[in-house]
Parts: C-alpha cells; structure tokens; sequence
C-alpha cells in the first residue's frame, strides 16, 4: 500500500516537509480568514444592533468607542483578502492555521 496525503509529508526530508508545511500553513491560514469573515460580517450587524439603547449608545462612552472602533477595523478586514492583511493580522490566522495543522499531523503520525 503506497503512502498517500500528510504520510507522503511525513516522508519527505525536512526541508521539503518544512517546505511543503509553510505552504499549507499559508493556506489554511486563509482559509481561517474566509471563515472568520463570514463570522465577522454577521456579528458586527449584531453588535450595531446592540450598541444603542433606545437610540442612545452604551452606557460608557469608553466600551462604546472601543465597540466602534472595533466593528470599523472588522468591515476593513472583512473585505480585505487574507494575502493583502498585514503581517500581525495574518499572525492571528496563522495561530489557528497551526492548531489544524499539528492535529493534522498528529493524525497522519497515527496512521
């Protein structure tokens, strides 16, 4: 029986194993994005709904303003492609990128 999907990973040398891992890292880490905007977009038309009360906004104009300010930088992200996001908010796909990526691999291991 041949070695097929992470086994023919697992199998290579480490350079192109580091290689082949640095891509799908990237990948999976857009792929993070995509779905973290679908979140997105529907959250903050629920927080817009939240953020006032009988048309007045929330109680502390400091969480108001941080809401705001929030809801403003997750519309900019929202439509911006993951390879156009800057690094630091590419690092924050990556962090869960590397969480399905180690179970990923964990699991070829077992195989």
């Amino acid at each position: 029986m041949g070695v097929t999907g992470f086994g023919v990973m697992l199998a290579l040398e480490d350079d192109r194993r580091k290689d082949l891992c640095a891509r799908l890292r990237e990948r999976l880490a857009a792929l993070e994005h995509d779905q973290w905007c679908c979140w997105t977009g529907h959250m903050f038309d629920m927080l817009a709904a939240v953020l006032t009360v009988g048309g007045k906004p929330a109680p502390s104009p400091v969480e108001y303003q941080l809401a705001v300010d929030a809801i403003a930088r997750w519309k900019r992200q929202v439509v911006t492609a993951y390879a156009e996001l800057a690094e630091k908010e590419k690092d924050s796909d990556r962090e869960w990128a590397d969480k399905v990526l180690a179970l990923l691999l964990d699991g070829a291991r077992e195989w």
